[in-house]
């Protein structure tokens, strides 16, 4: 609860030390900031208009193609109002004072049992394909917030992942799974989405 993030949060930013552990579910207690998670939003809206706008310039407009044209349209747009759904919602949400994860002075994250971050939501027009699942989870996107912090603060560095089963499912979770760890090498190879 409540008491239990915020003597979290001011023990790790008291102290000095070499090591932390905690439960996830004591990772989640302590969130990242509003600029953060408004900063993620921006980016995948943005890479969502840009998808958009490439739709409409390299799809023919013939009568067989403009169908699929226009479901992939219309699953883009559905995305893009989620998002800017979930951002309208967290920044309306009341906020304790209590201290953001930015302000830990946290430099390094060793994840394990990462497997169960895997349901990291991302934006795709390909949304009827059986192996591409696209279940969304606060946890997952609450490490991918964090990874992606961390990564930027120490040039692409900082973040371990332990798991005996990296890919249960499907190989989207692979894609997933490099997307915490090497977004800025799938960004560079333009594989981002």
């Amino acid at each position: 609860g409540k008491g239990r993030r915020q003597i979290t949060a001011s023990l790790i930013a008291s102290g000095d030390y070499d090591a932390i552990i905690l439960s996830h579910k004591s990772l989640e207690y302590l969130p990242v900031a509003d600029a953060t998670y408004k900063a993620f939003v921006e980016q995948e809206t943005a890479a969502i208009r840009d998808e958009l706008e490439r739709l409409k310039f390299t799809l023919p407009n013939i009568k067989t193609k403009s169908r699929r044209k226009n479901l992939a349209v219309k699953q883009l747009e559905a995305a893009l109002r989620r998002l800017e759904k979930q951002l309208e919602d967290r920044l309306a949400m009341k906020r304790d004072d209590s201290i953001r994860f930015e302000e830990l002075g946290i430099d390094f994250i060793f994840v394990d049992e990462a497997h169960m971050f895997k349901n990291l939501q991302f934006t795709t027009k390909m949304s009827r394909i059986a192996s591409v699942s696209n279940s969304a989870s606060n946890r997952a996107l609450d490490m991918f917030l964090k990874t992606q912090y961390l990564a930027k603060r120490h040039n692409n560095r900082g973040v371990v992942f332990a798991t005996a089963t990296p890919v249960s499912n499907s190989m989207a979770e692979l894609w997933t799974m490099q997307r915490y760890l090497f977004m800025h090498k799938l960004k560079a190879l333009d594989l981002a989405n």
